[in-house]
């Protein structure tokens, strides 16, 4: 009795065929994900980007947003101005300029809607806008350059005086503008204040022109 023939060998398996296959998919289908991962960016609103529009010139930028949703930063005027801007339910409100002054542009806001506003011109200032109320961050002798500002209405920034061109931190609150210490030289600079109101920055010391990291405690602690 004849038995069935013997089985033939069988085939391999292809795993470099099925490498070669992958690699011609995975170009495409990392593209499609680079290409999804960029459209999910530009879903800001309601699953699109939106332009805030200007205050009737032809350019806008927006600089800082609160929980809120309501952006700060600024806008060219019909007239050819930069001013600080607010946008706010679809409406853009110009928060003005310091008295004399023409230029100005929002740095911060916070969630009480509070906005600190550079101004510049013939006082080069700043001040805090709210709710249509602009108050005035002044120093005599000395320009003043906002930089941040917390929930608790504590801002910071830097003073650059007129005599000397030296410069300090500044803290700012409720109406009061502090001038901060530095390590021992004629530079001190803010650029953050925490939610407690650490204020952070760099200041020289009298023997190094190098500026060195530091901060400024809350007052009080």
């Amino acid at each position: 009795m004849v038995g069935p023939p013997a089985a033939g060998p069988r085939h391999p398996r292809r795993p470099v065929e099925r490498s070669r296959r992958r690699e011609r998919r995975g170009p495409h289908r990392r593209l499609q994900r680079d290409r999804r991962r960029t459209v999910a960016r530009r879903r800001l609103v309601r699953g699109a980007i939106h332009d805030l529009g200007t205050l009737g010139g032809s350019s806008s930028t927006a600089v800082a947003v609160n929980e809120r949703g309501q952006i700060v930063g600024h806008s060219e005027t019909a007239d050819g101005h930069r001013r600080a801007a607010l946008w706010d339910r679809g409406r853009a409100i110009d928060l003005g300029t310091l008295p004399g002054d023409t230029t100005s542009s929002a740095v911060a806001i916070n969630n009480a809607g509070q906005v600190l506003v550079s101004s510049y011109g013939t006082t080069n200032g700043a001040f805090l806008w709210q709710a249509g109320r602009r108050t005035p961050l002044r120093v005599a002798g000395g320009a003043v350059e906002p930089v941040d500002l917390n929930d608790r209405g504590v801002a910071c920034g830097t003073v650059t005086a007129s005599a000397d061109g030296t410069t300090r931190a500044f803290r700012w609150q409720a109406g009061r503008l502090t001038q901060l210490a530095t390590l021992g030289g004629s530079y001190g600079n803010a650029w953050a204040v925490t939610p407690t109101g650490i204020i952070v920055g760099s200041s020289r010391s009298a023997s190094s022109p190098v500026p060195q990291a530091v901060f400024w405690p809350a007052p009080g602690r």
